[in-house]
């Protein structure tokens, strides 16, 4: 299992970076794909995953895995939010993604300014 990592994972300016067998993800910056398997999230803050601003990007959840993002600054007012995307967002794959938007003025799962597609796996 991925250790849990604390900070949020700002994707607009990140090269591309594999961390799936330390953190559980992978982010490939050419193609703005977000792998994850087994990703442990536990923002300090009210973010958890920025995606990158003004394009289409993908999240694949890996067949089998455990995702879990949550967010959580300890202010009442804040606007929590676990994944967020100026753009188009995609989201497939066979693998498990639970999000806990702690409690603020405004708490979002997940939040898309442009389209929001999620594919579902059968069964």
């Amino acid at each position: 299992m991925a250790s849990q990592i604390t900070t949020p994972l700002d994707l607009r300016d990140m090269t591309t970076t594999d961390k799936l067998s330390t953190e559980g993800w992978a982010w490939n910056n050419e193609t703005k794909t977000l792998t994850l398997d087994g990703l442990d999230l536990a923002s300090s803050t009210e973010k958890g995953i920025i995606m990158p601003s003004l394009v289409s990007s993908k999240i694949i959840l890996v067949p089998g895995s455990v995702n879990k993002i949550t967010t959580s600054d300890g202010n009442d007012r804040a606007d929590n939010r676990g994944i967020q995307a100026a753009g188009d967002l995609a989201i497939v794959g066979e693998g498990k993604l639970d999000i806990i938007a702690a409690k603020g003025s405004s708490s979002i799962g997940i939040e898309v300014r442009e389209t929001l597609k999620i594919g579902i796996a059968d069964g």
